[in-house]
């Protein structure tokens, strides 16, 4: 007897980018970080812009939070994709978001981890232009920035 394939919904980007407002609206990390995880495995290079501007499309439609946008600057640093990350950033800025210190501390701690201490420096500099609010973990990963480039 042969298995029977349960049918694949394919979901539109829109759909998806709907589906993770309504998650992280209600606060169900670990399923948003899966439609992420999900969706991204399966796109190209250009798609991200793409997703940036429909989460930014659904936003009001969805009377969703900042922790959205915050979470798919999270998900990119855990995916270790730092160009992303890095954009995402900058985009999120122009529109007036800004993710949070964690979030924050996670991608430079990673950034740390793959010894690309010139790009945290960096990227400690972004977020003092942004005004950001910095804590003790933040700091201490710009002086272990600044000590391996020495």
């Amino acid at each position: 007897m042969g298995r029977t394939k349960k049918p694949q919904l394919l979901l539109t980007l829109k759909t998806n980018c709907i589906i993770f407002h309504i998650l992280t609206k209600n606060k169900k990390f670990v399923s948003e970080e899966s439609v992420f995880n999900k969706m991204f495995k399966s796109c190209d290079v250009s798609m991200h812009s793409k997703v940036f501007d429909s989460i930014v499309c659904c936003y009001r439609m969805c009377d969703s939070t900042p922790r959205v946008i915050g979470a798919l600057f999270k998900t990119y640093a855990q995916m270790k994709q730092f160009r992303n990350t890095d954009d995402m950033f900058s985009r999120m800025k122009g529109y007036g978001f800004l993710p949070t210190v964690e979030s924050c501390y996670l991608y430079m701690s990673l950034l740390l981890s793959l010894n690309r201490a010139g790009v945290v420096v960096s990227f400690y500099k972004k977020m003092r232009r942004s005004r950001m609010m910095m804590n003790v973990f933040t700091v201490n990963m710009l002086i272990n920035g600044q000590r391996e480039l020495s």
